[in-house]
């Protein structure tokens, strides 16, 4: 779910004043002008359950709208809602088997000053010297809180035992500091070096790329690891991850807040309109007013337009990797 997704920014009240919907920005459907819940009511199809409920799917979908309206706009200059790394950290160089290790090995991938980033790790591979189910689990290491787990069903020792994860993690400040590991207090494994040619002690034993650092970690106890208690480990383990990193667009996006309200609050006339004019409910405000509903419609596409235009013209970018401008002539040759 998207934070925007959480945001109040367009309302509806009812005859008597009082909130059916609330809203934190003012706006509000009944003020929008010869649209309010009786119209809706006499105008809305025989699928909807009542009239409050019609209006919130037409607030739903100009919400969408505007969400995605913002993110085309940034997309087409900056590396936003894909992929811009892709990596497999945990490389079986040699068969090489090892004793079992402490109660969390696994990868530490940190991803730093980047609040618009997320983390995807879509698989896993684990090879250990037993059969049996292990249990992968992913922590976040600033507040010690487990976010994933998976359990992995070995059937050979020896044999990689895959696993498709399609986890995501986003950052709830600036940086993003994952740990994913699994007990191997009782598991022999097999060594697993973070990349091709790594050795523990190289580089203070942490693997760069473009927009992450992997660690290869352990932590001795069974609390939840966290930043001060996790060490740094003499490989993975057997634990092979396939992850990646996105950039998103939502951090900036909610943090519009209540300027996204006006937009919105004209698509959402706009749809009501239509869906007036077009209704085929023999009530008499339907039958009598279709005219102005054409009107309407007109008139608060237009309004929608305008205001969406203001909108992007006034957004700030922040400086992060995900907002790196990219000229007409890249895009056009990505395309």
């Amino acid at each position: 779910m998207s934070c925007i997704d959480n945001l109040a920014l367009v309302g509806l009240r009812d005859s008597c004043g009082e909130d059916l919907i609330t809203t934190t920005t003012g706006y509000y459907v009944d003020q929008l002008p010869g649209l309010n819940l009786q119209v809706v009511a006499a105008g809305q199809g025989p699928e909807s359950e009542d009239a409050q409920a019609e209006v919130q799917k037409h607030i739903d979908l100009a919400k969408t709208i505007v969400a995605d309206k913002v993110r085309q706009h940034l997309k087409s200059r900056y590396s936003l809602d894909s992929s811009v790394e892709h990596r497999q950290t945990g490389i079986y160089e040699t068969q090489t088997a090892q004793a079992a290790q402490a109660q969390w090995v696994g990868q530490n991938i940190r991803v730093r000053n980047n609040p618009d980033a997320e983390l995807f790790v879509s698989d896993l591979n684990l090879t250990v010297n037993t059969t049996g189910t292990v249990t992968v689990k992913a922590f976040d290491l600033f507040s010690g809180e487990e976010l994933q787990s998976k359990a992995v069903t070995v059937t050979t020792a020896g044999v990689p035992a895959a696993a498709s994860l399609n986890w995501s993690f986003r950052p709830k400040g600036a940086d993003l500091d994952i740990f994913i590991a699994y007990d191997a207090t009782s598991v022999p494994s097999y060594v697993t070096r973070i990349a091709s040619g790594w050795c523990h002690t190289c580089k203070g034993g942490v693997y760069n790329t473009g927009y992450a650092q992997v660690y290869a970690k352990k932590h001795t106890t069974a609390s939840n690891p966290i930043r001060g208690t996790i060490t740094g480990a003499n490989g993975t383990a057997g634990l092979s991850l396939k992850w990646g990193i996105n950039c998103n667009a939502d951090r900036l996006l909610c943090s519009l807040g209540d300027a996204l309200a006006r937009p919105m609050w004209h698509y959402v006339g706009f749809s009501i309109a239509n869906m007036m004019r077009y209704s085929k409910r023999l009530s008499p405000d339907v039958i009598n007013y279709n005219q102005d509903y054409e009107e309407l419609s007109g008139q608060h596409f237009n309004e929608y337009e305008k205001s969406m235009v203001e909108l992007l013209k006034n957004i700030r970018v922040p400086k992060t990797d995900c907002y790196k401008c990219q000229s007409a002539t890249q895009i056009s040759i990505k395309i």
